[in-house]
């Protein structure tokens, strides 16, 4: 069955709507990255969802990240 333009309107509302509940700090870290301890201790998320620590790219925690809004 295809998918029609107004299921596909309905989606793209969805998926916005979705993406504008998130709340980010001043570190790039939202709720997600809170919850699962992933933000503070000089960690911050870039702009593509990459995690840095003092300013460099952090590896392990870049592995095993697993936050699904980004």
């Amino acid at each position: 069955m295809p998918m029609n333009c107004s299921d596909f309107f309905l989606f793209i509302w969805v998926f916005t709507m979705v993406l504008s509940l998130t709340t980010k700090d001043e570190d790039g870290m939202d709720e997600y990255d809170r919850y699962w301890s992933i933000s503070g201790e000089g960690k911050t998320r870039g702009s593509l969802g990459y995690i840095y620590k003092d300013d460099e790219f952090d590896l392990w925690s870049n592995l095993f990240d697993h936050n699904p809004y980004y």
